[in-house]
């Protein structure tokens, strides 16, 4: 299981350029620029206090955003103009939450959308109920945040999750959480919390090695001001994970 959870985190280049949306700090993303001219709007699932990114992403691509979350207190509304509130979360089987696909009905919208989790870990058993053929149809690209990672029983969650992901998407993109510290496994120092940007399949021409330095400069930054970012060495030890 450990071979697998370590190659599903090795991001792959795909001759896209990529950009940062968001502020250069907590709640900036960095993905696969494509990505913003192909989506219709942005769906960002767990919104809290945060949501320079949202607002970052309606000025720049004048694209509508929609941000759920029913956790937080607020009522559904606009915020101001395209960036519209729902007091509702992502899941199944409890009050006020639903799948993606069911807002995105709901919205009336036609086209692929670009999807933004973070769910405080939720995001690990959200993926083992969901309908795969409609992520597929509707997704166009996919930033999401895994956590704690440092958990036996969620990296087995994380690899079920990619088993699926990995079908339809290619990740192309990782930043580690620097709120979330670290873990240690076999002498690799390894981020608990990670940010992940995934591409369509269906928008990939070609896939080839990744052998970047993340974090990579003028793109990703600390979470936290003023800290030094994570260094994501792990990445350069593939022949050391043979053995894993």
């Amino acid at each position: 299981m450990e071979k697998k959870f370590f190659n599903y985190l090795k991001p792959k280049d795909l001759n896209q350029s990529k950009i940062r949306v968001g502020p250069p700090e907590d709640g900036g993303y960095v993905c696969s620029e494509f990505l913003f001219e192909q989506c219709i709007a942005l769906f960002n699932y767990g919104v809290g206090n945060e949501s320079r990114y949202e607002y970052d992403f309606v000025e720049r691509f004048n694209k509508p955003a929609y941000l759920f979350d029913h956790t937080i207190g607020k009522e559904s509304g606009v915020w101001r103009e395209n960036v519209n509130f729902i007091n509702e979360g992502l899941g199944t089987g409890e009050e006020n939450v639903k799948h993606f696909y069911e807002h995105y009905d709901e919205l009336k919208l036609s086209g692929e959308i670009l999807l933004k989790i973070d769910v405080e870990g939720d995001e690990l058993e959200y993926f083992r109920q969901i309908d795969e053929t409609k992520l597929n149809d509707l997704v166009c690209g996919l930033m999401l945040e895994v956590h704690w990672l440092d958990s036996h029983i969620n990296r087995q969650k994380f690899v079920d999750m990619m088993k699926v992901l990995d079908k339809y998407f290619v990740l192309n993109h990782i930043h580690g959480n620097v709120w979330g510290g670290t873990w240690t496994h076999d002498g690799l120092e390894i981020p608990k919390v990670m940010e992940l940007s995934f591409v369509n399949r269906r928008h990939v021409t070609e896939i080839n090695e990744d052998n970047t330095q993340y974090p990579i400069d003028g793109l990703d930054y600390s979470n936290k001001k003023y800290y030094p970012d994570l260094i994501l060495n792990f990445l350069n030890e593939v022949e050391r994970w043979k053995n894993i």
